[in-house]
């Protein structure tokens, strides 16, 4: 019996010496004086993005701000090539998020490129027709 009363009085010195350290230790208050700013969220052309100021000591979260949205970046894409009677049409079109702003017409129409006038020996019109679009025309 006298050996686990002395076996409990240590166990109790010993957490009493152990005990007043380790709750200093949790208490001790951080200053937040190193810290560094971490992207949470890429902003992009469509959303903002966020970062916070984090504390590298403790790890805690001292301010939260957002990012502003990114400009988009345009490329300009042939919708349609030019014909005779219509000049060529170009989309411009964000190569990030695919967003479609203008139409754009670019250049003159090509304009017909006629085939000299032959008459037609069964009917006896004379006509002649466009090279790119064959549309035909009478005299």
């Amino acid at each position: 019996m006298k050996k686990l009363a002395t076996l409990v009085l240590c166990a109790l010195m010993l957490f009493s010496t152990v005990m007043p350290v380790t709750t200093l230790a949790k208490t001790k208050k951080c200053t937040h004086k190193n810290t560094t700013w971490v992207t949470t969220s890429k902003a992009t052309c469509t959303a903002t993005g966020t970062k916070v100021k984090k504390c590298k000591n403790c790890g805690k979260i001292l301010k939260t701000e957002k990012i502003a949205k990114t400009a988009h970046t345009y490329k300009s894409k042939t919708f349609t090539k030019a014909t005779c009677t219509s000049p060529k049409i170009v989309i411009k079109v964000c190569t990030k998020c695919k967003k479609q702003i203008a139409f754009e017409k670019v250049g003159k129409p090509l304009g017909h490129y006629w085939h000299s006038w032959k008459k037609n020996p069964i009917t006896g019109k004379v006509s002649r027709s466009c090279y790119h679009c064959k549309v035909r025309q009478y005299k």
